[in-house]
């Protein structure tokens, strides 16, 4: 819009708009279908990707053979938090491509949900800041919380895990989100 491309910007907005119409449609439900929820991730990540002039690459996959996406009841949006976080501190300001990756699978009646990227990493210190890990996302310890209490009012494994790659592999950078939620299905 800033560069009168007007082309570029309709089509922002056109995202954009469906975009919010996911957001307030699944905000008045518990929970949402794998597929609608996959649906919204592609969506989000998608603006985002335009909004930094796609500067990143994304993939979202649900690698279960035999089940049905439609079938596979979620609480919305509980991936979007580490998803923000993967583009805003990771991926952002880095001088390559950027990747991330959301992968959804099935281990022992739980949903894993896998968030990935190769940014900077979760540990990574910017000149005159603290470390990321003293700060406290509002949105990532809300899903903490909600990841919590689903695993015990399911009985369920409760599965949360942050990994700095750089810490396992001086080589490698970026950070892996890995959580579990109940497998519920409609």
């Amino acid at each position: 819009m800033l560069e009168n491309d007007a082309i570029s910007a309709s089509r922002f907005l056109s995202k954009f708009a469906k975009l919010m119409r996911h957001i307030l449609e699944n905000s008045k439900h518990e929970l949402v279908t794998l597929e609608n929820e996959i649906e919204f991730v592609n969506e989000y990540l998608f603006i985002q990707q335009l909004r930094f002039d796609e500067s990143f690459k994304y993939e979202v996959v649900f690698e279960e053979q035999g089940e049905e996406a439609s079938q596979i009841m979620i609480p919305p949006m509980l991936s979007q938090p580490f998803i923000e976080n993967a583009i805003d501190h990771g991926i952002r300001n880095i001088d390559r491509e950027g990747i991330v990756k959301v992968l959804f699978s099935i281990r022992n009646e739980n949903l894993i949900v896998t968030i990935e990227d190769n940014g900077v990493g979760f540990y990574h210190k910017k000149q005159g800041h603290q470390k990321l890990k003293d700060h406290k996302s509002t949105g990532v310890e809300n899903t903490r919380q909600r990841i919590k209490i689903l695993a015990g009012e399911y009985k369920t494994m409760d599965l949360f895990e942050i990994r700095d790659l750089n810490r396992e592999n001086p080589a490698k950078t970026g950070t892996i989100i890995t959580f579990a939620i109940p497998l519920i299905y409609a």
